[in-house]
């Protein structure tokens, strides 16, 4: 939708336009066989007409060249950042178990479930029995069934106990939330073009373990 105004602005202004490309991918994949291959030769045809490209990585400016069709020239990775200035006084809290954290939206391709696989399975491990995972993000509608299904999980396996869910917090809220856990991780299911939560985590001083697809591997490796 955005992409379709680009011609009329050139036309108009008499400017060059980029486009930063953050995720866009993630929503075609949403769309039906019928109508997926349409969309994405009308966005082809259009990313001609755009200058250039932004993008955070090298691993998604690759993979929408590939996708788009565009010369890998035509894009510029700029690689994300955060202010770390409250993160490095971040004080970790003391006198609890030991806690694994998740940081990002509720849902499935975000690896909530994965996530939660992980807690279930270091317990049937019987090495750390007191481990406790803490979710924090935000819960759309549409994924409650799915929240609420591994919320089961947890409780049939005996740890409802063990699990917190804290919603979407504001600033302050996040901060706490990095000073209560031990490890984090975003186990996300594709290839995740940002993970900024990757990054607050690491700015705090918490050792994160994440797939190695996206942005990942580069990040860590930069890191």
């Amino acid at each position: 939708l955005i992409a379709g105004f680009v011609p009329a602005l050139k036309r108009e202004l008499n400017v060059p336009v980029l486009v930063t490309l953050q995720g866009d991918d993630l929503f075609l994949e949403e769309l039906t066989a019928q109508h997926r291959p349409k969309v994405i030769d009308e966005l082809r045809r259009l990313a001609g007409e755009v200058d250039g490209f932004i993008t955070f990585s090298e691993f998604y400016a690759a993979a929408m060249s590939d996708l788009l069709e565009i010369p890998r020239e035509k894009f510029h990775v700029v690689t994300l950042g955060i202010d770390t200035s409250e993160l490095s006084e971040l004080r970790r809290l003391r006198d609890r178990p030991p806690t694994i954290g998740y940081f990002g939206r509720i849902a499935p391709e975000k690896g909530f479930d994965r996530i939660v696989d992980a807690f279930i399975h270091l317990h049937s491990e019987g090495k750390l029995n007191a481990a406790c995972l803490k979710a924090g993000g935000w819960l759309g509608k549409n994924n409650r069934e799915f929240f609420t299904t591994q919320v089961g999980r947890i409780e049939a396996a005996g740890l409802g106990g063990n699990f917190k869910y804290i919603g979407a917090p504001d600033r302050k809220g996040k901060m706490d939330f990095l000073a209560s856990i031990d490890a984090f991780s975003l186990p996300t299911a594709y290839r995740e073009p940002k993970g900024l939560p990757v990054l607050e985590a690491l700015g705090g001083g918490i050792p994160v373990v994440q797939p190695e697809h996206g942005i990942f591997p580069e990040m860590l490796q930069k890191t």
